[in-house]
Order: C-alpha cells, then sequence, then structure tokens
C-alpha cells in the first residue's frame, strides 16, 4: 500500500509539473469554453423571450424578427466558441504530448543511456496519449463546471428564487458522489497502465526470443503466457468502464431528480396550484427560461463527469511515465561532474552475479587516465556489456562488491556517459538531440560540434539544418551518423568518464573510421574513455588494452 500511494505521488508530481508548463494553453481552451458556455446562456433566455410573445401574441413583427436574428446570433457565437475550443484542444493535446516525450526521453538517457528497452518503448504509446485528454478537457472543465452553472444560477435566483433553491440543493451533490464512486478509478487506471507495460515485455520478449523457443517446443508454452496476460488485461478493462459507468450513472440520477423537481415546480405554478412567493407570479417567459436553463445547469456537470474519467487514466499513465520523466536530468547535473582532466578512473575487487548464471565477472581491477583511451576486448558473452553498465552503475544492485573512482572520490552516476550499441535517438529535432545533456549550447557550439566529429555536412543537406526531425519517425540517420550524435552529444556535456559498448558494430571501414576520430575527439579533451569491442580498430590507439577471458581481466 505504501509503494502504491507514492507512485500516485509521483504520478500527481508528474502531472501538476506538466499542468504548470501548459497553463497558457489550458487558459486559452477554457475561455474559448466561457464563451460558449455564456453564448448558449444568451441563446435559452433568447429563445424563451421568443416562445413566451409569440404564444402571448404581445410583440409585433419588428419585435419578432429582432428576437428571431437574435437568436441565431446567438447560435453563431456559440459555434465559434466551439470551433475556437476545439482548435485550441488539439493544440494543447500536441504540446502535452510533446513536453511529455521530451521528459521521457531525457528520463531514458540519464537512466539507462541510450538503449530503450521493450517496457520503457510499451510507455511512448498509450500511456503518452493518455495525458493529453486530461489537460484538454478535464482541467478546462473544471472551470467550466463552476463559472457556467454559477451564472445560470445568478440569473435563476434573479427569475424564480424557489426554482434557484432547488438547483442549489441538488448541485453539491453530484460532484460528491463523482469523487466517492471515482476514488478507486485512479489505481484502477494505474493497474491497467502497469500490465500494458508488462505485456509489452512478455510479448516482445518471446518474439526475440522465438527461434530458441522452437528449439526447446517452448512454443505453445509462450502463447499460452502471452492469452493468460491478454486475458487479464481484458478483465481489467471491463473494471476500468464499470467504474466509468458508474460515475456517469450517478450524475444523471441526480440530475434527473434535480430537473424533474424544477419542472413539476414550474408545471404546477403556472396552473395556479402553488401561491407560494414568486410561484403566484410566475409568467410564460419565467417558467419557460427556468425550465430550459435547468438541463443547462447541469449539462458542464454532465460533461465534467464524462473527462473525470481521463483524469483517472491520466493519473494512472502518470505513474508508469514518473519513474523515467521525473529523474533528474542530465542539464540538472552537469555542476556536479568533476571538472575535465582531474583524476582517473579506478575499478576494484569488481565481481558481478546474475540470478541462474552464477558470478560472471571475477575480482576485476584496473586503472584509467584522463586523456586515455582504454580498450576491453573479448569473445562475445565474456562478459565486456557488463562489465562497462557495472562501472557506469546501471546494473550496481547486481554486483557483490564495487569500488569506482574518478580521483579520489567514489563516482557520481552523473559523471559518467555511457552509449549502447544502439545509441538513442529521439524523434525530435537533430538540435534537440544534440542538446539533450546540454541544453544551453548555442548554434556555434551545436555547428563546432558536429564539424569536430564529421557531421558539418549534416547541416548542409538535411532540409532544415539543425530544425530537422531525425529518428525513426524523420529524416534516418546511418548507424555511423547516429553513433557520432551520440559522441557529439557527450562532446557539449561535462561527462568526465565515457564508456562506449561495440561504437563501430556492423559499420563499414569509412563509417568505423569517422567514429574513431570522434573518440579520439573525446581522449584529446582529456576524457577518460573506455570502449568495449571486438573490433582490431581500436588497438593502434589505445593507450592500455585488457582482454577479458571468461569474467577475469588480462593485461594485452
Amino acid at each position: 500500500m505504501k509503494a502504491v500511494n507514492e507512485e500516485l505521488k509521483q504520478a500527481r508530481l508528474l502531472l501538476a509539473r506538466l499542468l504548470f508548463a501548459l497553463r497558457n494553453d489550458i487558459r486559452m481552451v477554457t475561455l474559448w469554453g466561457v464563451l460558449q458556455g455564456v453564448a448558449t446562456v444568451a441563446y435559452v433566455l433568447l429563445l424563451a423571450w421568443l416562445l413566451s410573445v409569440t404564444v402571448g401574441g404581445t410583440a409585433s413583427l419588428a419585435e419578432l424578427s429582432a428576437l428571431v436574428a437574435a437568436v441565431l446570433l446567438a447560435l453563431v457565437v456559440r459555434a465559434i466558441g466551439f470551433y475556437g475550443q476545439e482548435k485550441s484542444v488539439l493544440k494543447l493535446n500536441s504540446n502535452s504530448e510533446r513536453l511529455a516525450l521530451q521528459w521521457l526521453t531525457q528520463g531514458w538517457e540519464n537512466a539507462a543511456g541510450y538503449s530503450v528497452a521493450s517496457e520503457q518503448a510499451s510507455l511512448v504509446g498509450e500511456p503518452l496519449q493518455a495525458l493529453g485528454p486530461y489537460f484538454s478537457r478535464f482541467q478546462p472543465q473544471l472551470w467550466l463546471a463552476v463559472v457556467i452553472p454559477l451564472l445560470i444560477l445568478m440569473i435563476v435566483f434573479s427569475l424564480d428564487w424557489i426554482a434557484g433553491l432547488f438547483l442549489l440543493a441538488s448541485a453539491p451533490l453530484i460532484p460528491i458522489f463523482m469523487a466517492l464512486v471515482g476514488m478507486g478509478a485512479e489505481r484502477v487506471n494505474q493497474q491497467h497502465f502497469a500490465l500494458m507495460r508488462r505485456i509489452s515485455g512478455i510479448f516482445i520478449d518471446r518474439l526475440r526470443n522465438l527461434t530458441v523457443l522452437k528449439l526447446f517446443n517452448q512454443t505453445e508454452l509462450a502463447k499460452n503466457e502471452v492469452q493468460r496476460a491478454s486475458e487479464k488485461s481484458q478483465q481489467l478493462n471491463m473494471k476500468t468502464l464499470r467504474v466509468a459507468f458508474l460515475s456517469s450513472a450517478v450524475l444523471e440520477f441526480f440530475s434527473a431528480i434535480a430537473i424533474a423537481a424544477v419542472a413539476i415546480y414550474v408545471g404546477f405554478s403556472l396552473l395556479g396550484y402553488y401561491e407560494v412567493g414568486p410561484a403566484s407570479k410566475m409568467t410564460w417567459f419565467v417558467g419557460l427560461a427556468v425550465l430550459m436553463l435547468a438541463p443547462e445547469f447541469f449539462q458542464p456537470l454532465r460533461t465534467l463527469s464524462t473527462y473525470y474519467h481521463d483524469r483517472a487514466t491520466a493519473t494512472g499513465a502518470a505513474a508508469e511515465l514518473a519513474r523515467y520523466a521525473l529523474s533528474e536530468q542530465p542539464q540538472a547535473t552537469l555542476a556536479k561532474h568533476t571538472s575535465k582532466g582531474a583524476g582517473n578512473l579506478s575499478v576494484r575487487e569488481l565481481n558481478v552475479s546474475y540470478p541462474g548464471r552464477g558470478q560472471v565477472l571475477h575480482n576485476i581491477h584496473f586503472t584509467a587516465q584522463a586523456g586515455s583511451l582504454t580498450w576491453l576486448n573479448g569473445a562475445s558473452g565474456a562478459g565486456k556489456s557488463t562489465l562497462l553498465k557495472s562501472i557506469a552503475g546501471l546494473i550496481a544492485h547486481e554486483a557483490q562488491h564495487l569500488a569506482v573512482c574518478i580521483g579520489a572520490a567514489p563516482a557520481e552516476n552523473e559523471a559518467i556517459a555511457y552509449l549502447a550499441q544502439t545509441p538513442f535517438i529521439a524523434n525530435a529535432s537533430l538540435k534537440h538531440n544534440l542538446t539533450l545533456a546540454a541544453p544551453s549550447a548555442s548554434q556555434a557550439q551545436l555547428e563546432n560540434v558536429l564539424a569536430e566529429v564529421g557531421l558539418a555536412y549534416l547541416l548542409q543537406e538535411l532540409p532544415t539544418g539543425l530544425a530537422t526531425s531525425v529518428g525513426t519517425q524523420g529524416t534516418g540517420l546511418s548507424g555511423g551518423e547516429a553513433r557520432r550524435v551520440a559522441i557529439a552529444r557527450v562532446l557539449l556535456s561535462s561527462a568526465q568518464l565515457v564508456l562506449l559498448d561495440e561504437p563501430t558494430a556492423g559499420l563499414d571501414k569509412a563509417s568505423a573510421e569517422e567514429v574513431l576520430l570522434a573518440i579520439q575527439r573525446l581522449v584529446a579533451d582529456q576524457r577518460i574513455v573506455v570502449v568495449a569491442s571486438h573490433d582490431t580498430i581500436f588497438a593502434a590507439v589505445a593507450s592500455q588494452a585488457f582482454t577479458l577471458t571468461e569474467g577475469r581481466l588480462y593485461e594485452a
């Protein structure tokens, strides 16, 4: 229970930060909604007036024409308000997804280098899209559910205070019961998104190991496991829908009772059965206006009830996203880095064990100086990636004993840049990808660092230069270009220790040499560079070389 409460707390913190960042867009959606609501109230009053004078036959043709024109004008204004609100909603949805994705990708980079696991990748889908309706629908409707009913309540009280009392007495019951019904909705949705993340991880893991499953005749077992997870997801979806329908039913029940009470009061007053207070003086206009305004009084609350489910959904999604989006951003920790050229890297007594595999690294010792390149060679499965990740602190919880120092002090994760075999390239502009670890970098600095890693030609080849969108949804970068962009990102940062896992894997000779030149630029910048690679291209430039064999490190 304590863990669940902590996750909800983190989710609300993320939503609060996004709410502050999107406040201007939310304000614009709310203003368009207020215009639409005021136009609706004006339309109802004008229509009631038009009907009352038509039934009574007290208006001239000119007056009727003017009232008809006013009614049409109110409809036009309401349509303009609806159009403006929908347009602002689309913009707000786009901005909320873009901002959340930016924080998420920065959190990935800070938490786990540039590789993205399947469970993390699943967050880009449904959880990210679930945030938009919360900011574009629910948040503006909170204000509209207060402003519009208050306006209608003041008008109804000015027309007939008894009818106003009926509306006033029923209004507080609706949000109270909505809150009671929706108390468990946040946890239900949080469970839904956690389950979707697990299903995504299970499915992708089975696909990756499909050959192995076939070889060991375990495909039917894997199929049943995925099917059970899918059935559990369906059950949880039905539970979520049950909560949503229950909250809507509560609202409809109380609003129907209140509207029925107003209708009975107006009907009996017009028939002369009630002589209390303003009932004895009720006119056609007052009766029609009160009857037509009563549903409009509850309409903003009905809409809020519809969007109330979006709040619970967004909270559940934010609980998943907050684990990465609220992690310390690279730019917030650059000031803590050890200054360039200070000290060295010292790894002592490193032993790493995996459950089911036993010990994979045995008593690793080595030292690397600033301005040097250390090359770790070894066969596949020897433990090179495990060694780099242990130094980076990414699997420190699995290390039996590890001491990593830069200079005289223990290394902090933010002092380290780790580049996985597949560099992370966000679906954003080239400038955004370069400034993930240095948001204050100037245009000139970005152009210079691209020239340093041999990518100056991109500024001429890309359609809009640094503003060009790259990644899977933009202009594609080759494997060598993606690696050099990642290295340029490290050059822009203040990371003293740089860990590179197979930086030239899968590249042709020309691309590999360009990546090597970029790495040498890091060495010249007095960084501590450690490269794990099969490629013998590093033999000629390495300051020291080690071979990793069966989890033991030997100096080459």
